[in-house]
């Protein structure tokens, strides 16, 4: 599996907006009821700007990732930036290395020979670096805290 991470995204003013500044999924609460000392978490959750690439097979001798949504509330978590937005979008597998790739869109102005400007948005693509970390973790079991005493 792999990750497509929104660190920038154009903002309804035009001007950057940083991703990492909302919130983080809250940690998990251990339990203070009684019963068991533990309580078994399926899966935890992702922050809204990971979009999930998942591996699909293209032919018998090929793989690709294809964009993926999670789930929050039932409702897919749905991409905020440009890059992300086609869909289906899918991308070979070997475009990916490990390391990752950093995508980043760009002005581009040029002067055809009449003098006439020409201007589009292009992109740049540069190796990442190195792996992240989504804070995904599966069958995790959690100690139940101590009781809390009433007063």
């Amino acid at each position: 599996m792999s990750w497509a991470v929104e660190r920038l995204v154009q903002g309804p003013s035009g001007d950057p907006r940083s991703r990492g500044d909302e919130p983080r999924p809250d940690p998990i609460d251990p339990r203070s009821d009684p019963g068991a000392d533990l309580d078994y978490v399926l899966a935890t959750e992702v922050p809204d700007n990971w979009i999930p690439l998942v591996t699909i097979a293209v032919n018998k001798n090929a793989i690709a990732l294809r964009k993926g949504a999670m789930l929050k509330a039932g409702v897919p978590v749905l991409p905020r930036g440009v890059l992300l937005q086609p869909t289906p979008l899918t991308i070979q597998d070997e475009e990916v290395p490990r390391e990752g790739v950093r995508v980043r869109r760009i002005p581009v102005l040029a002067r055809h020979a009449d003098g006439a400007y020409e201007r589009w948005i292009g992109r740049r693509v540069l190796v990442g670096r190195g792996e992240g970390s989504s804070g995904l973790e599966f069958d995790s079991a959690i100690r139940r805290s101590a009781p809390r005493d009433s007063p």
